[in-house]
């Protein structure tokens, strides 16, 4: 992800001043921050800094937090504006999902 960060910094559609402290900028503002966290709390998990009933509580935190993100979305949801974006995105959501299940049930690819 960072790559193609910097790719979009060097060539993308997005207007960047030349020069490193502009690029580097714009991919700080654009990258989710969040792949940081994720990232740190692997890395402690993973260490064995903490232990396992901390370990239980950070992936009850995760569910916990996943779900708020989702309910977000879903408050989020308007459905005239799903309809007036058309069928593209509603066929390019379920070529996306009916090829997701089989390439990682082994019984593809």
């Amino acid at each position: 992800m960072l790559l193609y960060a910097l790719y979009w910094a060097n060539r993308g559609g997005v207007a960047v001043e030349k020069g490193w402290r502009p690029r580097t900028a714009f991919v700080w503002q654009t990258f989710p921050k969040f792949v940081l966290g994720f990232i740190a709390v692997s890395a402690i998990a993973t260490s064995g800094l903490l232990a396992k009933p901390a370990i239980t509580s950070l992936g009850n935190l995760s569910k916990w937090a996943f779900l708020l993100c989702f309910a977000g979305v879903g408050l989020n949801f308007d459905l005239r504006e799903l309809a007036r974006a058309g069928l593209r995105p509603l066929v390019v959501a379920a070529l996306g999902s009916s090829w997701w299940p089989p390439a990682h049930s082994g019984w593809c690819c």
